[in-house]
């Protein structure tokens, strides 16, 4: 629950807020910290020549990562259900046969999607 008061316009110096509203105390709201597979940004970001991916797994599992353009097709699969140990592992991946633009990279990592961006300047 957000509890919301009337801005008080004599509490200048004392509020930061310059809204009609301020927000006083939020209740119930709770910091989760981040638990899972995570899927590091590809790198470089743009890339020329090839691109590195990091999907990281707390324990032994399943990878796929696709590309997608922006329209939403499936261009490139790079990682196609392999089994990966636990920690980081990298893949340099070469996606010569791409047009240079915008992609969106889907992981799935042991049953979990995370995306990333990539921007692709390939020597085509």
């Amino acid at each position: 629950m957000i509890e919301v008061r009337p801005h008080d316009p004599t509490a200048i110096g004392r509020d930061r807020s310059d809204a009609m509203f301020a927000i006083t105390e939020a209740v119930g709201v709770e910091s989760t910290p981040f638990s899972g597979p995570a899927f590091a940004p590809p790198w470089p970001d743009p890339a020329t020549e090839s691109v590195r991916l990091a999907p990281e797994l707390q324990r032994q599992g399943s990878v796929t990562v696709r590309a997608f353009d922006l329209a939403g097709r499936l261009v490139a699969t790079p990682i196609a259900n392999e089994r990966w140990p636990a920690g980081r592992t990298t893949r340099t991946w070469r996606p010569a046969a791409l047009a240079r633009g915008v992609y969106t990279l889907r992981a799935r990592i042991g049953g979990v999607e995370r995306i990333q961006r990539m921007v692709w300047l390939g020597s085509n």
